[in-house]
């Protein structure tokens, strides 16, 4: 006690005196087992509210997004918009091809993967079925005219165009592409490529 009673608390009460004096003599074993509590609590699992509180399973689930008619209207009217290609800008995109190819060469398949055969016959028929989900586990070789044939994977569509996302050492670049179902082909000027174990 004569350690424990100094200048500082000469005014202590007994019973406040004697509860301090068994702190300071009992620190060590104190913290001791403060940071073994401490550990027990950071091993156990973390709290999940919605098993304590029954017919509270955590946050309420949110509401589908509706669609209106205007707005399928509006989805059927864009790819109206993007099927019709004129008959000169075939033409003038089918001679760019022709000369990109003798250029650079046909499309040379990486070891492990396959060309995809032509995913549509028409480009209408392309336009309705090339969407995210179709792109899963593929990739795009596109035909450039600055460097030849480069591969990348599907980001989003947008205002009738493809946006796909090119990746060389640590740069990665989005570009966008029209992707006429007219110029596939290893001689064309775009293909799909996939693993070939996933066949």
């Amino acid at each position: 006690m004569g350690r424990t009673k100094t200048a500082l608390s000469n005014n202590m009460g007994s019973t406040t005196l004697d509860a301090r004096m068994m702190v300071t003599q009992h620190q060590k074993a104190a913290a001791a087992v403060i940071v073994r509590a401490f550990e027990h609590w950071k091993n156990k699992r973390a709290r999940m509210p919605q098993r304590s509180h029954v017919g509270k399973a955590g946050r309420k689930p949110k509401s589908a997004a509706t669609v209106t008619l205007a707005d399928v209207h509006a989805e059927a009217a864009q790819e109206a918009r993007e099927v019709s290609i004129s008959d000169e800008e075939v033409e003038s995109e089918t001679e760019d091809v022709s000369e990109l190819v003798e250029k650079y060469g046909e499309y040379k398949v990486p070891e492990g993967c396959r060309v995809l055969a032509p995913p549509a016959a028409t480009h209408e028929e392309w336009v309705g079925m090339c969407k995210a989900s179709w792109w899963k586990g593929k990739r795009l070789a596109h035909l450039w005219d600055n460097w030849g044939w480069a591969d990348s994977t599907y980001k989003k569509k947008s205002k009738g165009k493809y946006e796909f996302q090119y990746v060389t050492g640590d740069e990665i670049e989005h570009y966008d592409h029209k992707l006429n179902i007219a110029d596939y082909g290893v001689k064309g000027l775009w293909v799909v490529t996939r693993d070939a174990r996933d066949d």
